[in-house]
């Protein structure tokens, strides 16, 4: 099964999306870019997509 990167500051759509995306993917969730780089520092060879927020605090998609 695909790893699938899920960064997602809105908690409802990261559960919402979650619930849809784990029957094809493993996913790991962040709630802010920060986070979603350091999963993806640590992940970055078993990650196969990733999906994100463009407009979140910390650090965003841009």
């Amino acid at each position: 099964m695909k790893t699938l990167l899920l960064i997602e500051d809105d908690e409802i759509n990261r559960q919402f999306l979650l619930e849809i995306l784990q029957e094809d993917y493993v996913v790991l969730t962040a709630a802010n870019g920060q986070q979603g780089l350091d999963i993806l520092e640590k992940e970055a060879q078993s990650i196969s997509v990733i999906l994100l927020d463009i407009q979140m605090p910390v650090m965003n998609g841009f």
